[in-house]
């Protein structure tokens, strides 16, 4: 059981870290672009966001 432990390490980091990325750089993208583009992109990208944080996140992963 130790063994497999030790083996399974490695790629969970992996996937952490490339998760950690890709949701850091799609944050920084969208939130300098709302920042940058006043009027209807920030609208849009907050009404976005809004609905993100409303639906329930077990509720969607358990629907993808």
């Amino acid at each position: 059981m130790f063994t497999t432990l030790i083996m399974a390490i490695p790629p969970t980091l992996r996937v952490g870290l490339v998760a950690g990325s890709i949701s850091v750089a799609l944050g920084l993208a969208l939130g300098l672009m709302a920042g940058f583009f006043r009027g209807w992109p920030d609208a849009v990208i907050r009404t976005f966001c809004d609905v993100l944080m409303a639906v329930p996140s077990l509720a969607f992963m358990i629907w993808w």
